[in-house]
């Protein structure tokens, strides 16, 4: 009977560890299957990683032929690459026709004033030397000529200071009603699709860059600006000023404003303030034109330009740069 307990005692602890046992490998089963499921995420996010590692190589590779062609055109590269110093006969033909050195200006002016004073010699020829030596032309009046003239150059071709130059404090508020007008030209694009439209703004009627292109378009033939300038002023004179002809794709202005008006504000919101005088520009003139102020004896910050038409444009009207000339007023 005592054997018989103990038996039964025995059975009864082994079947208690077996379940245990079970249950442990259960759970360590359970372990290796969670285990294994997150080998097989690190696998999958290591493919991923690799593929996009691929995607990157093909989009630079496809960037930078973008933009080989951008600067080299349909002409091939040296070496079967993008060699940046040799640059295409395309742009440096370009570059050669926007920008002059400072050798080739230096040059320049040496043949200009050499012809200048051929030009005198054949006058004193002429008209005998006596004579215009007592007139006052001589070499020396010649050089101050010229050193006057490419003076004036340098100062903004005007001579006079410029109250809404943008770099100088000037701004634009407004352009009333105005609609600036997209021209849809693709400036870059990537696998065939535009990437950005170009499209000037208003301020680049108030900056000194005027290359084919850099003006502000708005549609129609009538527009309307806002000017804020760098400081209270009485006005004398506006200078407007548009792309010469002979750089003009076309060799017409057609898109160049015609009449126009100028009216100095209060503030922005006024509707229409003293009218300082209306003008017209000049296609056949010279590409910077300055037109006096009327007699006016008020100071002015804010001024309006109203162009009431152009030369013939249907689709829209070009501003390439406004200058205001004046006083200031604590002057």
């Amino acid at each position: 009977k005592s054997f018989s307990l103990l038996t039964s005692s025995s059975v009864g602890v082994d079947r208690r560890s077996h379940d245990a046992l079970l249950a442990e490998v259960a759970t360590l089963e359970a372990a290796l299957e969670d285990v294994r499921q997150d080998v097989q995420g690190l696998s999958w996010v290591k493919d991923a990683c690799r593929r996009l590692d691929e995607i990157q190589q093909t989009i630079s590779a496809q960037i930078r032929e973008e933009v080989r062609a951008l600067v080299f055109g349909n002409q091939p590269a040296v070496g079967g690459g993008a060699d940046l110093d040799a640059l295409p006969e395309s742009l440096l033909q370009w570059l050669s026709q926007q920008y002059v050195g400072g050798a080739d200006l230096q040059e320049a002016l040496a043949s200009l004033e050499l012809s200048i004073l051929q030009n005198l010699s054949l006058q004193l020829e002429r008209h005998g030397s006596e004579q215009m030596v007592q007139d006052g032309i001589v070499q020396t009046d010649v050089r101050v000529i010229v050193t006057d003239a490419l003076r004036l150059f340098s100062q903004d071709r005007t001579g006079r200071a410029d109250y809404a130059l943008e770099s100088g404090g000037g701004s634009v508020l407004s352009t009333r009603c105005s609609e600036t007008y997209e021209t849809k030209a693709a400036l870059l694009s990537l696998f065939g699709l535009p990437l950005w439209y170009f499209s000037q703004s208003p301020r680049a009627v108030i900056q000194p860059d005027v290359h084919p292109g850099s003006c502000w378009a708005f549609r129609g033939s009538t527009g309307f600006l806002v000017i804020r300038l760098s400081m209270r002023i009485l006005p004398s004179a506006f200078s407007l000023e548009h792309l010469p002809r002979a750089l003009a794709p076309s060799g017409a202005l057609h898109s160049a404003p015609r009449d126009f008006a100028v009216y100095g504000l209060d503030d922005e919101r006024q509707d229409r303030g003293k009218l300082l005088g209306s003008y017209t520009f000049d296609q056949d003139g010279d590409s910077l034109q300055t037109f006096a102020a009327t007699e006016n004896d008020e100071t002015f910050q804010v001024i309006e330009v109203q162009v009431l038409s152009n030369w013939g444009h249907q689709e829209y009207t070009c501003m390439y740069r406004f200058r205001v000339h004046g006083t200031p007023r604590h002057v």
